[in-house]
């Protein structure tokens, strides 16, 4: 696909002025120049044992900084001799001792994500938490490279946005960032066809723009319920522990909930996975989509068949919870500081009534399929809304894990442009003031339907308190140039 015209010449327009506001706001201070007229000035410096990620990131900043300003920065090992100016990338020696210092840590909160963008004298240091499950490193780098106006507003080259520079000069800068969700995701569902390079280019859309794609964390599918008490092990030799379907027969894809064998061997199966894997912090587990349920004469007593509009139909909530309770309970004997992750979904999309305190070691993903789009959450004029905010607030309250799974477009609206965007400032603050974790967003391979909303969801996940208004302007301005005013209108 061909950039139009008109957004190229606009773009070179702009870049004057952008140009001209940020070296206006170098030169009022010290600062660090990487590129003048065209010319490298600075250097990328790296320390000799500079992991993999931040290799990537210094080798990501030189490549762009060359796509937009014509000079190639040299990388190099922070033992050779260097007197002019330096960018260092990652954790090094030399940034210790200019007091940036941000280690490596990782807990099971998942909470420790962090980078820091520093001038320290004629030095720019560039470093983030690098743990495998997070990218510091990557995202300090994605910030600068924003703060010089490049922008990503969906995969592939058409979406990307650069700005022409001649001079790059950092001014006084001492940022340290933490994102305001730990998940922070959209994934392409099987609705539109989804092609390898897709795929590829998707990938790093949500690197640039600082999203995660949950890589490690075991999250509660649709069916993974059969990782319990996989069949080809348990079936022939143990049918109790499985679900019993309308005839009577016993079913290798759903465990019988009121069956304490089935507690037992699922708990002593999740222990296992986690003293084989110390590094997992998660083990998520959930019925087969759509309703299931199990239908022998004990489940079935169990469930008071509790319902309510905007609810579906007769929730499982009670005997789901109950089971996935006790299997938590099991496991935080051993391993409270793991998370057992459920999800909130079809006939157990609302909290449980009668079970006691839920453990704290079990995490919910809540999905209100039934749910309007077209109002903010809560909002008075609407009953879907209200009913969501009640299960929201439940939810959090009774849990310490609580995390998004939500659908753009809306499943009504499957293949219809429709920007959320007047929702999803008012919703993200929301999320935010209760503690959410984060988003499993079910997304779409249809970007030129859903772009703008997937834009403005990566800004808002990092800080929902990020001026949509502010970033929809930006995105107009940048990619449609003068026709940017009647679009945005």
């Amino acid at each position: 696909m061909i950039r139009p015209v008109l957004h190229t010449l606009h773009w070179l327009a702009v870049v004057a002025v952008s140009f001209v506001a940020f070296a206006f706001v170098a030169s009022a201070t010290a600062g660090v120049v990487l590129v003048e007229k065209g010319q490298p000035k600075a250097v990328i410096v790296l320390a000799s044992d500079a992991s993999e990620q931040a290799r990537e990131a210094a080798k990501l900043l030189q490549d762009y900084l060359a796509r937009i300003s014509g000079a190639r920065l040299e990388i190099r090992d922070e033992t050779a001799t260097s007197t002019g100016p330096q960018i260092l990338i990652g954790h090094s020696k030399r940034a210790i001792e200019l007091g940036v210092d941000v280690p490596p840590r990782f807990t099971h909160q998942m909470n420790e994500e962090e980078y820091v963008i520093k001038t320290v004298g004629n030095t720019l240091i560039l470093a983030g938490n690098e743990n495998p499950f997070y990218r510091g490193t990557v995202y300090a780098v994605d910030d600068l490279l924003d703060r010089l106006g490049c922008r990503w507003f969906f995969p592939g080259a058409f979406g990307e946005v650069l700005p022409r520079l001649d001079t790059i000069e950092i001014g006084s800068l001492n940022v340290h960032e933490r994102p305001d969700f730990r998940f922070r995701n959209i994934w392409y569902s099987g609705w539109m066809p989804v092609q390898g390079n897709d795929a590829a280019e998707f990938a790093v859309w949500m690197d640039r723009n600082r999203m995660n794609s949950l890589k490690g964390i075991s999250l509660p599918g649709d069916g993974t319920i059969t990782r319990l008490a996989p069949a080809e092990k348990y079936f022939a030799s143990h049918p109790n522990i499985y679900a019993m379907n309308k005839n009577g027969e016993r079913v290798k894809d759903m465990l019988c909930l009121t069956e304490p064998e089935a507690v037992k061997i699922a708990a002593e199966t999740i222990k296992q996975e986690f003293r084989s894997h110390p590094e997992m912090s998660t083990f998520g587990f959930a019925p087969p989509d759509g309703y299931p349920e199990c239908f022998c004469a004990r489940c079935q007593a169990a469930n008071p068949n509790f319902s309510g509009k905007g609810l579906g139909r007769p929730s499982l909530s009670e005997v789901w919870f109950r089971f996935a309770n006790a299997v938590a309970a099991e496991v935080g004997k051993e391993f409270p500081d793991r998370w057992l992750l459920s999800n909130g979904y079809a006939n157990r999309a609302r909290p449980p009534e009668g079970i006691g305190p839920l453990a704290p070691n079990l995490g919910i993903q809540s999905a209100m399929l039934d749910s309007c789009t077209f109002h903010p959450i809560g909002d008075p004029k609407c009953w879907q809304r209200q009913i969501y905010k009640t299960v929201l607030d439940r939810w959090t309250k009774d849990l310490r894990c609580v995390f998004i799974y939500d659908y753009d477009p809306a499943k009504a609206l499957d293949g219809l442009p429709f920007p959320m965007l007047h929702n999803l400032q008012s919703d993200f603050r929301y999320f935010k003031s209760r503690g959410v974790w984060g988003f499993w967003t079910e997304g779409q391979n249809c970007w030129m339907v859903t772009h703008l909303n997937y834009y403005i969801r990566s800004r808002l996940m990092w800080n929902a308190h990020a001026d949509v208004r502010a970033l929809v302007r930006d995105y107009c301005e940048k990619f449609y140039g003068k026709a940017a005013r009647p679009v945005e209108n």
